[in-house]
């Protein structure tokens, strides 16, 4: 029996916007959701400030997104996402450490959290199983919520603070992209240094590069 919270009583596809910085991503999912008779893209973007009129415009059952943009916090992004399209099933697609976001993920409004190193047709199952609704066991429901995996724990503004730093950011720029002072920046700065253990500024950077790298 075809279960009512993926397509409607008249057959109609779920509406679906894609949010990822990557053409090649999108064009893959877009492929794989074309090939499914109860989904639909409607939209598709790499621009995070253009999601969020996009989902408000759209009004899309379902929008898969990245957490990874240089411009904008990931998991800021799920939030507006959330208010913008507050009936929306968000699914976070994404190469960012499980253990670490999944569980902030769902905090800030996704209902469920997809692997990019899993298979597309994983992801499609994915969707489904978060449109059907809360189930236990859910996909992206790490088993130790909120647990950073073989590291310290980091605070989401600690974890935007690296994003940014791996990005390239000056603290200046930092500062302005969250809405702080450029003093909170480096306070947030310290704290990373001392929470990984890092003797330095360059080997916070260092750091923050190679973490972002391994995300995208």
């Amino acid at each position: 029996m075809q279960n009512p919270h993926v397509a409607s009583a008249h057959g109609r596809r779920v509406r679906v916007v894609l949010v990822d910085a990557h053409p090649v991503v999108r064009y893959g999912l877009t492929q794989a959701l074309a090939g499914e008779p109860d989904f639909e893209v409607v939209g598709s973007t790499g621009d995070p400030g253009e999601a969020t009129l996009m989902a408000g415009a759209l009004r899309p059952e379902a929008v898969i997104l990245d957490l990874a943009f240089p411009e904008r916090g990931g998991l800021d992004l799920v939030r507006e996402l959330r208010a913008a399209c507050p009936e929306a099933t968000l699914l976070v697609f994404s190469n960012h450490d499980h253990d670490l976001y999944a569980e902030r993920a769902l905090r800030a409004g996704a209902s469920g959290y997809a692997s990019k190193r899993d298979e597309l047709p994983a992801v499609v199952h994915a969707l489904r199983r978060v449109l059907s609704g809360p189930v236990p066991g859910a996909v992206g429901r790490p088993t130790q919520p909120d647990a950073a995996s073989n590291g310290p724990r980091l605070t989401d503004r600690e974890l935007q603070v690296l994003e940014h730093l791996g990005r390239g950011l000056r603290s200046r720029e930092i500062a302005a992209a969250m809405g702080l002072s450029e003093k909170t920046i480096e306070g947030y700065r310290a704290q990373l240094r001392a929470k990984l253990g890092l003797p330095d500024a360059a080997t916070l950077l260092q750091h923050a590069i190679r973490w972002v790298r391994l995300g995208e």
